[in-house]
């Protein structure tokens, strides 16, 4: 019997319903089949390897539930990295809590997270903050890393991780 990790599933699915009306995913009007999925996740985990990521890294996620969360749940895998969802009703205090408790490097933020994020990135300068469905951010100054431009980074790619 062949060993499956979460990243194979994804994979395997694209290759078993490859077809343009083989949807994956249904998410307000979008629709993403599996094979964007897979190749969007792989991008990512390209983008994030090409800025500094490495296999074993923490991933916080403080996104509702959308088409980039699933991207970001398959690039974690496909990376080798631990995925650490983290609540959007949470307080300032227990997102800072929880990224120091995971020892999180990175941190995906959408509109729900992104007042939290800013609060608690200027407590942790070296955490990498990804905004999701924002042009750019700024810290002091440095322009912080938007998705689709991490997205983009990778095209073309496969993650190289023995995960």
């Amino acid at each position: 019997m062949a060993a499956y990790t979460i990243a194979s599933v994804i994979q395997k699915d694209a290759s078993e319903f490859s077809a343009e009306s083989a949807v994956a995913l249904a998410f307000e009007d979008r629709r993403v089949g599996y094979g964007e999925i897979d190749e969007r996740s792989d991008m990512l985990a390209a983008g994030l390897l090409a800025a500094g990521a490495v296999p074993g890294d923490r991933i916080a996620v403080l996104c509702r539930n959308s088409v980039e969360s699933v991207e970001i749940f398959f690039a974690a895998a496909k990376l080798g990295a631990a995925l650490v969802p983290i609540e959007s009703n949470l307080q300032g205090i227990e997102v800072d809590d929880r990224l120091r408790d995971s020892g999180a490097r990175w941190l995906f933020a959408d509109w729900s997270g992104w007042d939290l994020a800013r609060d608690v990135i200027g407590t942790d300068p070296g955490l990498g903050l990804v905004a999701v469905g924002a042009e750019m951010w700024t810290r002091g100054g440095e322009r912080l890393l938007p998705y689709e431009e991490l997205v983009e980074s990778g095209a073309g790619s496969r993650p190289e991780v023995e995960v």
